[in-house]
C-alpha cells in the first residue's frame, strides 16, 4: 500500500510538475535575464557615452580643422588673385584718366595749341593721389629723343622737362624703351619690372599700365608695387575674418610666425600681444602649443580653459591652428567642450528613455509568456513539441519570404531613386534653359547676373553686359512665317553661343527676339569685340530679310554696358544702361553697336 500510495502521489503531482516546472523555469530565467539586462544596460550606457564623447570630439576637431582649411583657401584665393586685381585697378584708373585727356583735347583743340593743352592736362593730374597716397599719374612724350621727355612726374617735379631715360629694371633694361616698344606696337598695355622700393636699396615687383594718346603723341601711366597692394588685400582679409563666425559664435583668430597676434575679434586687447605668453586660468601655457603650428605642416590641436563668449562661462576649449606660409600667418579656431557635453547628456537621456521602454515591453512580454505557457502546458502538454516544430518551420519560411520581399523592395527603391534623380536633372535643365533656342533663359539670367554682380563688387572688377535684338523681327515673322521665325531665333542663339568661347561668358535668350550676353571680368573693349564678332558672323550667314529697312539680309542691333559694381548700386542698373544703349542703337538706324 505504501508504494502504491507513493505511486498515486507521484501521478497526482505530474500535472502540477508539467505546469509549474516550465513556469518556474521561465520566471527564474526571466529574473536572471532582467538582472543581466540591467547590468549590461549600465555598461552599455557608460560605453556608449564614452564612444559618443569621443565621436563628438573627433567630429568637433574635424569641423574646426575644415573651417581653418576653408579660411586658408579663401586667403590663398585673395593672394593668388592680388596681381590680377591690381592690374584691373591700374587699367581702370588709366582708362578714366585717358577719357579726361580726350575730353580736354576735344574741348580745347580749336582754340589752343598742343603745348597749351598739355599744360592743362599736366596740372589736371598733378595733385591726383590714390592707393593711400602712394599712387599718382605720370605723363611722357612718345619720343625717346625729346629733351623734355618727362611732362608730369608728381613725386619728383624736378624731373619734369628732363630727358629721364636712364631708369632701368633689375634685368638692366631701360623702362622707357620697354614702354616705347609697347606703345608703338599696341598703344597701351602693362609693364612689369623690379624697381627700388621707396628710398631703400631693396627691389620689389612693380606693375604699371600705360596708354598712348596719339593726337598729342603723349602717354599717361600709373603703377604700384605688388607688395603694397598685397598689404591692402591683407587688411581686407583680416576685416572679413573679424566678422566670420561658424557653429554658433565660434570665431577665427590670426597670429604671425613670431607669435604676434594680428587679429582677435572677441578680445581686441590681445592684438599685438605674443600668443606664446598666454596662460589659462590654471596657469597652463597653451600659447606655446599654438606656436608649434609655425613649424608643423599639418597644424596643431590645443586643449585649454577659456571663457565662452556666448555664455561668459569658462570651460574647456579645443583649438586648432594651421600655418599659411605665403603670408607668414597662422590661422586658428576653437570649439568649446560645454556644447559637446550638452550633446552627450541629451543623447544619454534619449538612450535611457528608449531602454526603459524596451524593459517595460520585455516585462509585459514575459508576463504574457508565463500565462500562455501555463495555459498551453495545462491543455496541450503532449502537443507542445510538435507545435513548436511547426512554429519554427513557419518562422523560417516567413523569414525567407521576408528576405525575398526586402530584396525586391530594395531593387524597386533603387529604380525609383534613379528615375527621380533623372527627372530632377531634366527639371533643372527645363528651369534654366530656353526650350526653343537651347541657351539659358531669362530666369537663369536673373540668378547668375545677381551672383556675378556681388562677386565683382567684392573683387572691384569690371563686368559687361550686351543686349541685342533682331532687327524688324515682327516683319520677318509676317513675311516668312512663325516656323522660319523660330529657326531664325535658333541660329542667332547658336551664333551667339559659338562666339562666347570662355566658360564664364553667359549667352541668354532674354525674351522674344531679344538676347543678352553676361561677360564677367570684361571691359567695354572686350564686350565690343564680342558684339562685333556676333555681328560679322550674322552678316556672313546672309539670311534673307526682304522686309528689313536697313538691309536685305538679317541684322542685329547691340547695346553694351560695363560697370565696376560698388556698394549702393543694384545689378538692375547694368541692365538699364545696356537696354538704353540698345534703344539708342535702334533709334540711330539699327544694325549698329552702341555703348
Amino acid at each position: 500500500m505504501g508504494l502504491l500510495d507513493r505511486g498515486i502521489l507521484k501521478e497526482r503531482y505530474i500535472p502540477a510538475l508539467i505546469i509549474w516546472v516550465p513556469v518556474l523555469s521561465i520566471i527564474v530565467t526571466a529574473a536572471i535575464i532582467t538582472v543581466f539586462f540591467f547590468i549590461s544596460f549600465n555598461n552599455f550606457i557608460i560605453s556608449e557615452s564614452e564612444n559618443l564623447r569621443t565621436s563628438l570630439l573627433d567630429e568637433g576637431k574635424k569641423q574646426i580643422q575644415e573651417e581653418v582649411v576653408q579660411v586658408t583657401s579663401y586667403i590663398d584665393y585673395n593672394r593668388e588673385n592680388s596681381e590680377l586685381w591690381l592690374k584691373g585697378e591700374l587699367k581702370s584708373r588709366i582708362d578714366m584718366a585717358y577719357s579726361i585727356i580726350k575730353s580736354e583735347y576735344e574741348y580745347n583743340r580749336n582754340n589752343k595749341s598742343d603745348e597749351e593743352i598739355i599744360d592743362i592736362i599736366r596740372e589736371t593730374f598733378r595733385n591726383v593721389r590714390f592707393f593711400d597716397g602712394r599712387g599718382y599719374y605720370f605723363i611722357h612724350r612718345l619720343d625717346l629723343k625729346s629733351k623734355d621727355f618727362t611732362i608730369l612726374q608728381p613725386n619728383m617735379p624736378s624731373l619734369e622737362g628732363d630727358h629721364q631715360l636712364d631708369d632701368k629694371d633689375s634685368d638692366g633694361k631701360r623702362i622707357s624703351e620697354t614702354a616705347y616698344n609697347l606703345l608703338t606696337q599696341k598703344g597701351e598695355g602693362f609693364l612689369s619690372f623690379n624697381f627700388y622700393l621707396d628710398d631703400s636699396n631693396k627691389k620689389e615687383k612693380k606693375l604699371a599700365y600705360v596708354k598712348l594718346f596719339k593726337p598729342l603723341n603723349i602717354f599717361i601711366g600709373t603703377g604700384e608695387y605688388l607688395v603694397y597692394f598685397e598689404e591692402s588685400i591683407k587688411k581686407d582679409v583680416l576685416k572679413w575674418l573679424e566678422n566670420y563666425r561658424f557653429r554658433d559664435d565660434n570665431y577665427i583668430f590670426v597670429y604671425d610666425n613670431t607669435g604676434n597676434i594680428i587679429m582677435h575679434p572677441i578680445i581686441p586687447s590681445l592684438v599685438n600681444r605674443n600668443i606664446g605668453d598666454l596662460n589659462d586660468s590654471r596657469g597652463y601655457n597653451f600659447g606655446k602649443e599654438y606656436l608649434q603650428s609655425v613649424k608643423s605642416s599639418t597644424g596643431v590641436f590645443v586643449s585649454y580653459n577659456w571663457k565662452n563668449p556666448a555664455t561668459n562661462i569658462e570651460g574647456i576649449k579645443i583649438g586648432y591652428a594651421h600655418a599659411y606660409k605665403d603670408w607668414g600667418w597662422n590661422v586658428g579656431a576653437g570649439l568649446y567642450m560645454d556644447s559637446l557635453e550638452e550633446n552627450v547628456l541629451k543623447r544619454q537621456a534619449n538612450l535611457r528613455s528608449r531602454v526603459k521602454v524596451a524593459i517595460f515591453r520585455t516585462f509585459v512580454i514575459v508576463v504574457i509568456l508565463i500565462s500562455a505557457v501555463f495555459i498551453i502546458t495545462f491543455i496541450f502538454a503532449r502537443f507542445t513539441a510538435s507545435l513548436f516544430s511547426l512554429y519554427k518551420q513557419h518562422i523560417n519560411e516567413s523569414a525567407e519570404k521576408l528576405k525575398d520581399f526586402n530584396r525586391t523592395l530594395e531593387k524597386k527603391v533603387k529604380e525609383k531613386t534613379f528615375e527621380l534623380e533623372k527627372k530632377n536633372t531634366e527639371l533643372e535643365q527645363i528651369a534654366t534653359v530656353d526650350s526653343l533656342s537651347g541657351i539659358y533663359n531669362r530666369r537663369y539670367f536673373d540668378i547668375i547676373l545677381k551672383k556675378e554682380w556681388f562677386r565683382h563688387m567684392r573683387n572691384h572688377t569690371v563686368i559687361s553686359l550686351i543686349m541685342c535684338d533682331i532687327d524688324f523681327f515682327k516683319q520677318y515673322n509676317d513675311a516668312y512665317g512663325h516656323q522660319k521665325g523660330d529657326e531664325c531665333i535658333q541660329f542667332v542663339a547658336k551664333t551667339i553661343k559659338n562666339v562666347c568661347q570662355r566658360p564664364i561668358d553667359i549667352p541668354v535668350r532674354y525674351g522674344g527676339e531679344e538676347f543678352a550676353i553676361i561677360l564677367p571680368q570684361t571691359d567695354v573693349s572686350g564686350a565690343l569685340k564680342i558684339a562685333k564678332d556676333v555681328q560679322k558672323k550674322i552678316e556672313y550667314l546672309k539670311v534673307a530679310h526682304e522686309s528689313s529697312s536697313v538691309s536685305k539680309y538679317l541684322t542685329l542691333s547691340f547695346g553694351i554696358a560695363a560697370i565696376i559694381p560698388s556698394i549702393g548700386q543694384n545689378y538692375s542698373e547694368l541692365i538699364k544702361v545696356a537696354d538704353t544703349a540698345l534703344y539708342r542703337a535702334k533709334e540711330n538706324g539699327r544694325n549698329r553697336i552702341e555703348s
